[in-house]
């Protein structure tokens, strides 16, 4: 299974590399932005059409990957809030079972301090019932 620390390492990986990818993408599109109408003034209309499309096709596979690294946020995010609700469910089991065991021990407690009195009377009892047999002799 994986563990909670693995899926927050993982997660924030996948954002400082979907952060990283954006800024290259943001740098790439400038640059790619600059080339093309660079080409387009110097191309013919073909030369230009073909320098466009290229440009075009670069700007949606930086987009794609910028979508999927996105997904893969999404997917670690969801999975790091099912593991945080299991831990909220366990945690809330865990903490039913530390009151009923606390209650249990103040039973116990108390059965314990009435069993000690009992004790005492018996040993009162018994101290009394001596005397009155050493008075009888």
């Amino acid at each position: 299974m994986t563990t909670l620390s693995e899926v927050s390492n993982r997660s924030e990986k996948s954002i400082q590399e979907l952060a990283l990818t954006l800024e290259q993408a943001s740098a790439g599109t400038q640059e790619q932005n600059e080339e093309a109408f660079q080409a387009i003034f110097k191309a013919s209309d073909e030369q230009a059409s073909s320098a466009v499309n290229k440009v075009s096709q670069d700007g949606v596979d930086m987009v794609q990957n910028v979508v999927d690294r996105l997904v893969l946020v999404k997917d670690s995010t969801k999975f790091l809030n099912d593991v945080i609700e299991k831990l909220d469910e366990s945690s809330n089991q865990i903490s039913e079972m530390v009151q009923t065991i606390t209650h249990i021990a103040d039973q116990i407690n108390l059965l314990a301090r009435n069993a000690a009195m009992i004790l005492f009377d018996i040993n009162n009892l018994l101290q009394d019932i001596t005397s009155i047999d050493e008075l009888k002799k």
